[in-house]
């Protein structure tokens, strides 16, 4: 099962004994714990052959494993370069302590009183004065050293009598400060002679440091891949050994349960019975628990569905809205950045971060997604003749709009785009109501439907004249009726009809965002363009501010962009139907890179 990767397996919740795990479990998991700490410090080396092995035993795994020298030298290594490192760590924060008190004249080693206490503190410089108020009214014999630091902050180093302490530690409490530790164990001498030790110390550790990093390169070079492989091995049988735990047996059955997709059952079936001879019994059961929820999407597309299911993975009883999520998120993205060179510097970008990151990672599918999205800029800046602000009149027979000329008509798409949006999540939201047997407030969606596109008649016949009188009222009427009958229908949900209204007038801010962007475009090129008319140095000075402006004004689109589509998709248009907190489909399956299975 774990091979063919179809099953979703789940607790059985039959009144029968549980299967228990495997007596090797403690075993592996140590191990595995062990091997990817190791890889963790390990470096795949970037020309060696990648072969996979034949998968183990699991018990001549674990005899590989523990003998293996390699991955035990790695192991020891890692831990004595983090033990450096840690004390790396504690040299460096004392030597900012040092560093601060040079020049006070404080020696750490005389630190030690039977009557006096100290204490050091750093605040921002707009606390100094008050701070200095405070310790003068304090009736406490002291004697107080300070000293302005860097980035507006002042060190103040006081010395007091014990038994009025808490005079002082009230003068403190009262403002804002970071107490400095004067207990560590390297503070105990002046804080050049301080500096002195730690920093031949310091450069021993990084000695060392360097060593050990020589030692872990060899490991690497040499076993890598081993290493790599034994782990992945061992996290195959940790999935395999920790499974069995939602297993149910008697003396001689064992019993799963398991979601599967619907066309992949036969392939299951014929792999239980090859694997028990026939011996096996197969029922499907009636349940209303919610099944999890699966998708299959094409890999171009995948990263879509990652983020939507970052936000919430959707149900497996109601429509799955990616692919409308997909087609609208780059069209609004699109055309709220439209210019050529833009996207053409954004697919640039975005193809160099997909390359570096981890193709399973946040970053990646972002990237993905950003790829996709470029696309439509170039697209959308090709059919505006926009080319970092410029237009092109050899390229105006391409030229479909204008942003600064065909505003109402931009309005009146982008509106009428968000009119279609909402409309489409009502008919969601009917079918999943329908699914639901909730039929009241189905009905109730196909109401909100009628008054919508009545509505938009009436507004269009009795504002703008675009329809007859009588359409116009009719339109009217049918509207104020099937808008009153939706809030009769919906009870609860009445309270989101005024959504129906201004929805679909906040698709009109991709106009906004995109005339933005094209008029600051234009205003850069009107002032800095570079020209050779007034010298090389105003043309290199003009080209700098020219490349930066467009950049920032590039980057300010992107930000916006992403923004504004993932706004008007999850919250204009997913409200109307959407639930989410479904659970994802998870096949018990391991993808293998490094090993191969018997």
């Amino acid at each position: 099962m774990q091979r063919m990767g179809t099953l979703d397996i789940s607790k059985s919740t039959l009144e029968i004994g549980d299967d228990t795990t495997s007596e090797l479990l403690p075993r592996i998991s140590d191990m595995l714990v062990k091997f990817n700490a190791v890889l963790s410090v390990l470096k795949a080396p970037k020309d060696g052959a990648r072969e996979q092995l034949r998968h183990l035993d699991v018990e001549e795994l674990l005899e590989r494993c523990e003998g293996f020298d390699a991955a035990n030298e790695a192991f020891t290594l890692s831990n004595q370069r983090k033990g450096l490192t840690d004390r790396l760590k504690n040299i460096d924060d004392t030597l900012a302590i040092a560093e601060m008190f040079e020049g006070t004249g404080v020696d750490f080693s005389k630190l030690h009183s039977n009557v006096l206490d100290f204490k050091a503190v750093k605040l921002e410089r707009k606390y100094a004065a008050r701070f200095r108020e405070l310790i003068a009214k304090a009736k406490a014999r002291h004697q107080m050293i300070e000293k302005e630091l860097r980035d507006r902050e002042w060190l103040f180093f006081i010395a007091y009598s014990r038994d009025r302490s808490n005079e002082i530690d009230a003068a403190v409490k009262s403002v804002k400060h970071i107490e400095i530790n004067l207990a560590g164990g390297k503070l105990d001498s002046t804080p050049a002679e301080m500096r002195r030790r730690l920093d031949a110390e310091k450069a021993e550790i990084k000695g060392a440091m360097a060593d050990i990093d020589g030692k872990i390169a060899q490991v690497s070079g040499h076993n890598y891949f081993e290493v790599a492989a034994l782990a992945e091995m061992l996290e195959v049988e940790y999935e395999r050994a920790s499974i069995s735990s939602r297993f149910k047996k008697t003396q001689k059955v064992f019993v799963l349960d398991g979601w599967i997709p619907r066309k992949r059952l036969r392939e299951l079936r014929a792999a239980v019975a090859k694997c028990t001879d026939n011996m096996y019994q197969f029922d499907e059961i009636k349940t209303k628990e919610l099944a999890p929820t699966y998708t299959e999407r094409p890999k171009i597309l995948g990263p879509f569905g990652f983020i939507l299911n970052f936000y919430s993975v959707p149900r497996s009883d109601e429509i799955d809205p990616t692919w409308i999520f997909i087609v609208s998120f780059v069209v609004f993205y699109g055309m709220m950045v439209s210019d050529v060179g833009y996207g053409l510097i954004s697919l640039a970008l975005a193809t160099l971060i997909a390359r570096k990151t981890d193709p399973e990672g946040l970053m990646n599918n972002v990237a993905r997604i950003w790829q996709l999205s470029a696309i439509s800029i170039i697209f959308f800046g090709i059919i505006s003749n926009q080319y970092l602000g410029f237009s092109i009149a050899a390229l105006n027979f391409l030229k479909l709009f204008d942003w600064t000329k065909d505003t109402v008509n931009i309005i009146l798409i982008t509106a009428f785009i968000g009119i279609a949006q909402v409309i489409l999540g009502q008919a969601f939201s009917f079918v999943n109501k329908m699914r639901h047997h909730e039929t009241k407030l189905a009905v109730s969606k196909i109401t909100s439907i009628i008054a919508i596109l009545s509505g938009v008649v009436a507004i269009g016949g009795l504002l703008f004249h675009a329809f007859g009188s009588g359409l116009s009222t009719a339109a009217a009427i049918i509207s104020i009726a099937t808008f009153v009958a939706t809030g009769a229908l919906s009870g609860i949900e009445a309270s989101e009809l005024t959504n129906l209204i201004t929805h679909p007038l906040s698709y009109t801010r991709i106009l906004g965002f995109g005339l933005a962007s094209v008029i600051i475009a234009f205003l850069i090129d009107n002032a800095f363009t570079p020209t050779l008319s007034h010298g090389i140095l105003v043309f290199i000075v003009f080209l700098v501010i020219f490349i930066v402006l467009h950049m920032l004004n590039m980057l300010l689109g992107i930000f916006e962009g992403i923004i504004q589509s993932i706004r008007l998709n999850f919250v204009e248009f997913f409200s109307k139907f959407y639930t989410g907190n479904g659970i994802r489909f998870r096949p018990y399956y391991f993808r293998r890179r490094y090993t191969k299975d018997n």
